[in-house]
């Protein structure tokens, strides 16, 4: 089997099981090629399953694949506005289960990530959603995601570059560096490559002006060639910018979202919203590596 077609056979979806919640289908055989990686990963299984309570409901094994749901909230309707996706490491295994990105922090706590887009303008829900219980203001932005039902100058989507869900309440095996230690580097690499794939087909599809990354590997999986290098500083202060690899959407990089509660957070943030208005976005100067 060809790297292109084995790319494409890695992960395959199975169709939309509740609003913005996908069934995903990933295959073992063509995601590790030597029987050493594979040993490894049926020996970690079972204890990142045991990770997360709500992995039971999210993960099961079939045969030689691991069928799990993960997280997508894209407009299903376009308007005058243009398309601007946030990327994300990947989703909260308690996320998914509720059925909706950043649920909480803590039960009956709202995620500081929806308090950073609302200071800024970039995606607020039309009519209140910053009262009641957490569950009601997750549907009722879940529905302006989806509907494209919001305030602002974006359509906002939101997805993830990996789609398999990790613990966040482990430190073993939470965030985008869990997934890796389940799958070994090798594999997690190509992983990397077939979903990098999915995210720019789908900011094609929505003809997207731009994608804001919050995460390392979401950032550096997409970026053209051209564009700068991961740094943390960069993203701190809102210069690390350029394009993704079709070499026609922009591309900029904020801050992890540990740092969302921050003033420095929302003022980069505010600072990207500004820049993807621009009729014509600045690219900072940098070099590039011999």
């Amino acid at each position: 089997m060809g790297v292109e077609a084995r790319r494409t056979m890695l992960i395959q979806p199975r169709g939309e099981v509740s609003p913005g919640i996908y069934e995903m289908e990933l295959h073992l055989s063509c995601l590790f090629r030597h029987r050493n990686e594979r040993a490894r990963f049926d020996k970690l299984w079972p204890r990142f399953l045991e990770a997360g309570q709500e992995h039971a409901a999210i993960y099961r094994r079939t045969g030689d694949s691991i069928v799990y749901r993960t997280e997508s909230f894209l407009p299903g309707k376009a308007d005058s506005r243009p398309f601007v996706l946030l990327l994300f490491g990947n989703p909260a295994s308690q996320s998914t289960e509720a059925g909706m990105c950043f649920a909480h922090e803590r039960p009956n706590r709202e995620h500081r990530i929806w308090r950073a887009l609302r200071r800024v303008g970039l995606f607020t829900p039309r009519g209140r959603t910053d009262t009641g219980a957490v569950a009601v203001r997750n549907n009722a932005r879940k529905t302006a995601l989806l509907t494209a039902q919001s305030t602002g100058p974006f359509r906002i989507g939101i997805d993830v570059l990996i789609s398999l869900p990790s613990p966040a309440s482990d430190p073993y095996w939470s965030g985008v560096n869990g997934v890796k230690r389940l799958l070994g580097a090798r594999a997690f690499r190509s992983l990397i490559e077939a979903e990098k794939l999915r995210i720019l087909a789908l900011v094609r599809h929505h003809f997207g002006r731009g994608v804001i990354a919050f995460q390392r590997d979401a950032y550096e999986s997409i970026r053209a060639a051209d564009a700068p290098s991961y740094s943390l500083n960069r993203a701190m202060s809102g210069s690390l910018v350029g394009r993704c690899g079709d070499g026609a959407t922009l591309l900029a990089c904020a801050p992890p979202t540990r740092y969302a509660q921050t003033a420095k957070f929302t003022a980069v943030l505010a600072h990207y919203r500004d820049w993807l208005l621009s009729d014509a976005p600045t690219m900072p100067q940098h070099r590039t590596s011999s």
